[in-house]
């Protein structure tokens, strides 16, 4: 049980990833191109899928995976086998507050780059109004790409930070 529940609290974390990915595969019009997980059975956006990899290596770096084996250890000794009572703890409330948590992750991080393509599109909204010769399509979607990766980029080191403490106060 104790491992069940170690396991749902990483794949949660590791869901909030994807969704951030999800949501700026969004914004830069990159949610059509997606790639096949074998590993899962799902489809998976090229953002979700480098955001992933970057959060996996972060999992490593941090030394994340020796915090979830002195967690499993020192849970053996906090709780001897068979004594762990699954009802005396409100499950549902707590994976309700977890996914309260992962959700209000995930758009902390990736509004603000959700933002910068909403204004894009008014920009180019507003500029097909004003000039009707001037076609704006023509590089509305290169521009937008570029300038939300370029957030993405300058935003790596945030991300980093916030994902390690959002992990850290996981396992507190």
């Amino acid at each position: 049980t104790l491992g069940l529940v170690a396991s749902m609290l990483i794949n949660i974390v590791f869901s909030a990833v994807k969704i951030i990915g999800d949501f700026i595969g969004y914004a830069t019009s990159l949610s059509m191109a997606m790639l096949f997980d074998p590993t899962t059975g799902s489809q998976e956006g090229l953002i979700s899928k480098f955001l992933t990899w970057v959060v996996i290596i972060l999992f490593f770096e941090t030394g994340m995976y020796e915090m979830t084996l002195v967690i499993l250890v020192k849970s053996f000794s906090i709780m001897h086998l068979g004594s762990f009572d699954i009802f005396s703890y409100n499950g549902i409330q707590l994976a309700i507050d977890e996914i309260k948590r992962m959700f209000s992750f995930a758009f902390a991080f990736a509004l603000p780059l959700f933002f910068i393509g909403f204004i894009m599109d008014v920009y180019y909204g507003y500029g097909t109004k004003s000039m009707p010769a001037f076609s704006p399509f023509v590089i509305t979607f290169q521009l937008k790409f570029a300038l939300i990766f370029v957030f993405l980029i300058f935003g790596m080191e945030v991300f980093t930070e916030t994902f390690t403490n959002y992990l850290i106060s996981k396992f507190q």
